[in-house]
């Protein structure tokens, strides 16, 4: 008699963990994707990454190469996720290229930033990703 409450009672708590989890999920997949970027801007990006040295260091396929961090895939997702894009346009616009810190003007370094994000599967739309860095501040990166 006590076991069979006892199982009552687990499959009770299991079938809500079950159906809390669907709604989870169903939930994530409802959200609209964020579009940070057009895929113009992305082809300009990715214009500038060949033309200002990027791929040197970074390689051709954003891989990167030794101590060099690569722009894509799981570990950059989980660096940048969640992060205002401030964090990786500051980077790109005040730290590369290492040579000439600084040098890419706000415009450049949002291109860049879009190729990125492209490269990451993040989703384009039909506005461009903002040069200004109080607006890319307000914008949280979520995952591709």
């Amino acid at each position: 008699m006590m076991i069979n409450r006892i199982v009552m009672l687990c499959s009770g708590v299991l079938a809500i963990g079950l159906s809390y989890g669907g709604l989870q999920v169903r939930a994530a997949q409802d959200q609209p994707q964020v579009k940070l970027y057009s895929v113009a801007q992305a082809k300009r990006g990715a214009d500038l990454y060949q033309s200002h040295q990027c791929a040197m260091c970074h390689g051709a396929n954003l891989d990167g190469q030794g101590p060099i961090p690569a722009l894509k895939g799981d570990t950059f997702v989980g660096k940048y996720s969640g992060q205002p894009v401030t964090a990786l346009y500051d980077k790109v616009q005040k730290q590369m290229p290492p040579t000439s810190p600084g040098s890419l003007t706000a415009v450049e370094s949002a291109d860049l930033v879009a190729y990125i994000l492209s490269v990451n599967k993040y989703a384009a739309g039909d506005a461009e990703l903002s040069a200004d860095h109080d607006k890319l501040a307000t914008i949280q990166m979520p995952k591709p």
